[in-house]
């Protein structure tokens, strides 16, 4: 699947498994553009448990796969919690060949991470607390029941830094 290519590129992130890209398309859409490139750390880690790079960089079936199961979850994330949390959906994959690896293109989410508990979290003291209790556990929950368990780490079991799979967004009042 070809990705249109964007006129304009800025760097969000980078991670374990890849960098994250926003991107401005000629018809003002912006998007999140994935690129797997998994860190050195990372990639030695993979090869010690499973012999191999992760595959969502190097194999066109894994990208395929996190690329369906997207657009899969996006529809049952938003059955499940209807407002109160939601996929953002796959719009695209393909090979980057500047990167020698696979990327995805998503919908862009506007947020930002829930605030860790500090000296001067004021307003924002609880946002951990509720993430993880009123969205992450339950999600959990409905991974399992539906037969995502594979992805239970990426809503927080046994994944420490899956905080960071969530964004926060302004409620409709602003």
């Amino acid at each position: 699947m070809d990705l249109e290519r964007s006129i304009e590129s800025v760097q969000l992130g980078k991670g374990r498994s890849g960098i994250v890209f926003l991107d401005c398309h000629p018809d003002g859409r912006q998007v999140a553009r994935k690129i797997f490139i998994d860190d050195p750390l990372a990639r030695a880690a993979n090869y010690f448990f499973s012999g191999a790079p992760a595959a969502y960089g190097w194999n066109e079936s894994a990208i395929k796969s996190a690329y369906y199961r997207r657009k899969i979850l996006s529809d049952l994330v938003e059955y499940w919690f209807w407002d109160r949390l939601r996929v953002a959906e796959a719009s695209g994959f393909g090979w980057n060949e500047g990167q020698r690896a696979y990327e995805m293109e998503t919908g862009f989410i506007d947020g930002r991470y829930a605030s860790l508990h500090h000296p001067f979290s004021g307003p924002n003291e609880k946002e951990l607390g509720d993430l993880v209790a009123n969205k992450m556990n339950p999600l959990q929950d409905k991974l399992i029941e539906s037969g995502f368990d594979g992805l239970v780490w990426q809503a927080g079991k046994g994944n420490p830094v899956a905080a960071n799979n969530f964004m926060l967004q302004k409620g409709p009042s602003g």
